[in-house]
């Protein structure tokens, strides 16, 4: 009920687990364009942080259980560069700020 350290194709966990061997602490995970890390519940959920990298988009925030961004977003797209929050839907609520 230490620590554990488990590495699986495009996944690296590393943190303390309960007794039924669930990560309480911390995950780790690379995908193609997309990188998480953060704290994960019991259900392996993260939600604390995600950076996710696509063509023309970059993404970085808080998540929740469902891996929804609802903290920020940064979008760049030809002749248009958005920033701001974003809700469950990833919709911009905050900002939004076109290339001039």
């Amino acid at each position: 009920m230490v620590s554990i350290s488990a590495q699986q194709p495009n996944r690296q966990i590393t943190g303390v687990a309960d007794h039924n061997m669930k990560i309480i602490v911390s995950i780790s995970v690379q995908q193609p364009n997309r990188q998480i890390t953060g704290v994960a519940d019991h259900n392996m959920k993260i939600m604390v942080s995600i950076s996710a990298q696509q063509p023309n988009r970059q993404i970085t925030g808080v998540a929740d259980h469902n891996m929804k961004i609802i903290v920020s977003i940064s979008v760049q797209q030809p002749n248009r560069q958005i920033t701001g929050v974003a809700d469950h839907n990833m919709k911009i609520i905050v900002y939004l700020s076109p290339a001039a």
